[in-house]
């Protein structure tokens, strides 16, 4: 098996294990959190600049 291959190899593993992670009560919890931020921050920035 060539270095590459298993390269590729790992880091499919590591997907592999990232999947999982994101299917679990908290990883499903930090996606939430990350699109709350994601949508909130244009809406707080607007609104900060705007009141100054």
């Amino acid at each position: 098996m060539t270095p590459r291959r298993r390269e590729r190899q790992r880091s499919r593993a590591t997907y592999d294990r990232f999947v999982r992670w994101s299917m679990t009560e908290r990883g499903r919890f930090a996606w939430h959190a990350v699109d709350t931020m994601l949508v909130a921050a244009p809406v707080l920035l607007s609104l900060w600049a705007g009141r100054r």
